[in-house]
């Protein structure tokens, strides 16, 4: 077993970074070899920050208002906070880098922005100019020093040279940039610095030379919120709105006559709920059997076909042959009617019963759980997906037997943009009411919000408390509404809710729940509490989430895989209040995670060779499959235009794009790949103070609820 521990500083040769930029050695090549460097993982890096602007007017003469509102650094959740987006077209934020005033190249720095994890730049601007009394392009005086300073005249101290005119190359360096940007869409980014005279591949100043991205992994940029109320004409922000916030509560308890006082629990605890909530149970199709997690000893849950249930007044017949009316209180038929049995025992008359005391709850809907894997699909094991007629077919049955539901949740949606197109055709074309997709990971094909079969709630977060990864919808969808997203977390702790439940919503989740146990087989003795910071978030009670305690502030930092899938090893994640980001390697001190462990998406590249259309596609196992366009734009490169395309179509080429990750290599031996790179993954060494615990599957179940497919590496169970 490969077991991933810290990075090898030798990346650092490799980067060519002078010493008064890399002291110790942190900045990383991918494998195009562009490299990156967060300076908030040291002391004395390079630093930005955000601040408002007054009126300016630009070299072409056109006017860019002031800011709008107000911008704060937020020290908790590390990160830049603006009211609301700004004028569409206007400047109107001051952007500054603090770096040595020797790498100032005028006209040639850039500061651009992205989405919070991610490569898609939105936003890149250089340092505003105007000319001098010759035409020449020279830095504003604001933001210069000048050794001879201007008179009130406009003259140099000899009286006759101009101010414009006397710029010279000496005075215009200085240790600062500052552009001004125009910041015009909501949503939570980062921003990267190059200079050309940092590079990491190449000859400063030749134009193959490739520049080195400055980051600020803890300086990040927060325009509005999810729930930010933007209609002030100031451009401040006025109270938020939560809207209909709710909650998904899976209640996979299993059998409905032998888990029957389980399922009541859950109805008297749902008596007095206040937001919408939909309960998802299975009665069809295949999934984990919920074993009996309290038996002596524990029954483990296993996959099982659930296609067979016991009905009365039907002529069905018992398993002695005999026909059946009633059955005995297990749910098993009753040939002979005994004293004991009842119709109302038999198996789908309990799941009746169960179905419509959970619907008569106001604002309470159950939804029918749909597999759409074959068994649980996993990062270490792949499986297939399910026809699409066995999908229908399940939803068919449900439609028979238990016509009550609501809806429909679908389970584990996700394995590319074809498997995830198949479900949403099936979604269009059988599935009335409610649709929930568990998808488990981040959404990349933008195409599927507009798609035919969009369901109502995408699930792209289904991880225990301890690994809720990086992504956030605002950083990538800050357009869509907060209730188009959801977040069903386990083993969290009655004192986390409100703590875990304020860092959901500040990503932009609208529908949450928190549950107790690792297992959804399980019911949860806190699902009050789990519903009451919704109830109280939909009342804007802010001051709960306020006073909650600090939980996620400053949090030690952990090894995780990257849910965005794009490192291809265990990366280390800490917790600033609501903010998770990615740190330096050595903050990291617990136990190492085995190197092969973490999914990812890779050689990923726009390709015409998979139909009419060019489609971005990337390999995750070695496996090569079509996937969304944001695998490709969020690693640099847009989708061509086209012109390009026009030439693409004409035969099968591809593209690959500007950055990305690649598996270690003895990963790559493990899932027969053929394409790994010939340089070996880099070699890392264990931190002195943590242990190696070696990794067993011994006595493991795998998350049955939503399990992200290909993240379920990280989300093993201890049965």
């Amino acid at each position: 077993m490969l077991f991933f521990t810290l990075l090898s500083t030798a990346f650092a040769e490799n980067c060519k970074m002078p010493e008064d930029v890399d002291p110790n050695e942190k900045c990383n090549i991918d494998k195009n070899g562009y490299a990156n460097l967060d300076h908030s993982s040291f002391e004395g890096g390079f630093d930005i920050t955000v601040t408002t602007k007054e009126k300016t007017l630009d070299a072409a003469r056109k006017e860019h208002g002031k800011t709008n509102g107000e911008i704060d650094f937020n020290d908790e959740d590390k990160r830049f906070e603006l009211d609301c987006p700004q004028t569409d077209g206007q400047k109107t934020v001051k952007v500054t880098v603090t770096r040595p005033s020797g790498y100032t190249a005028f006209g040639a720095e850039w500061i651009q922005m992205f989405p919070k994890d991610s490569w898609n730049n939105v936003t890149n601007e250089y340092e505003p100019f105007t000319f001098n009394d010759y035409g020449s392009k020279i830095p504003l005086r604001e933001f210069r020093p000048q050794a001879d300073h201007c008179t009130d005249a406009g003259y140099m101290t000899d009286e006759w040279t101009t101010c414009e005119e006397g710029f010279t190359e000496e005075d215009n360096k200085d240790n600062s940039l500052n552009v001004f940007m125009e910041v015009d869409t909501a949503g939570d980014y980062e921003f990267k610095y190059g200079t050309p005279l940092l590079v990491s591949d190449g000859t400063i100043g030749e134009k193959t030379a490739k520049w080195v991205a400055h980051e600020f992994k803890q300086r990040l940029f927060r325009v509005g919120n999810p729930w930010a109320n933007c209609g002030t004409a100031d451009g401040s922000l006025a109270d938020s709105s939560y809207g209909n916030v709710g909650a998904i509560i899976p209640a996979l308890y299993g059998n409905p006559n032998l888990k029957y006082d389980t399922y009541q629990d859950l109805i008297g605890n749902l008596a007095d709920v206040t937001v919408p909530t939909k309960v998802v149970i299975q009665a069809y199709g295949v999934g984990l059997d919920a074993g009996d997690p309290d038996a002596d000893p524990p029954v483990a849950p296993k996959w099982t076909a659930f296609d067979s249930w016991t009905e009365s007044n039907k002529g069905l017949k018992a398993a002695n042959g005999d026909v059946y009316t009633t059955c005995y209180r297990a749910g098993n038929g009753c040939p002979l009617n005994h004293e004991v049995c009842d119709a109302k025992y038999c198996n789908l008359d309990r799941w009746r019963e169960i179905v419509d005391s959970l619907n008569t709850i106001n604002n309470v809907e159950v939804l029918a759980h749909v597999e759409t894997y074959s068994a649980q699909n996993s990062a270490l094991a792949s499986v297939d997906q399910r026809a699409e007629d066995d999908i229908k077919a399940n939803i068919q049955l449900y439609k028979d037997n238990i016509p009550a539901v609501k809806g429909y949740y679908f389970n584990q949606v996700n394995g590319g943009k074809g498997k995830v197109d198949k479900v949403l055709a099936v979604a269009e074309s059988d599935a009335e009411g409610f649709v929930v997709f568990a998808a488990g990971e981040p959404l990349t094909d933008k195409a599927a919000l507009d798609h035919a079969g969009n369901p109502n709630v995408w699930i792209t977060l289904a991880s225990s408390g301890d690994t809720m990864g990086i992504w956030t919808p605002f950083s990538w969808f800050s357009g869509i509404p907060a209730t188009q997203w959801g977040a069903i977390v386990h083993s969290v702790a009655k004192g986390d809710i409100a703590t875990k439940a304020k860092a959901l919503f500040d990503r932009g989740y609208g529908w949450v729940y928190l549950h107790k146990h690792a297992s959804y087989a399980k019911h949860s003795a806190d699902t009050k509490d789990a519903l009451k910071v919704v109830q109280d978030r939909k009342g804007n009670q802010r001051r709960l989430f306020e006073e909650a305690p600090r939980r996620l502030q400053a949090s030690n930092a952990q090894w995780s895989c990257d849910d965005t899938l794009y490192e291809c090893r265990p990366v280390c994640f800490a917790t600033y209040g609501v903010t998770v980001t990615k740190v330096a390697d050595e903050q990291c001190t617990d136990a190492p995670m085995d190197a092969c462990s973490c999914p990812c998406y890779y050689d990923a590249k726009w390709s015409t060779c998979h139909g009419d259309e060019v489609v971005c596609v990337a390999t995750m196992k070695g496996e090569e499959t079509v996937v969304g366009d944001l695998i490709c734009e969020n690693r640099g490169t847009p989708k061509p235009e086209h012109a390009t395309l026009q030439r693409m179509m004409a035969d099968c080429q591809e593209e690959s794009v500007k950055h990305g990750t690649f598996p270690a290599a003895t990963c790559v031996e493990n899932f027969g790949a053929t394409d790994a790179p010939t340089t070996e993954a880099p070699t890392t060494k264990a931190p002195t103070a943590a242990p190696v615990v070696e990794d067993t599957n011994d006595d493991i179940n795998i998350e049955s609820f939503a399990a992200p497919a290909f993240l379920a590496a990280a989300l093993f169970l201890q049965a």
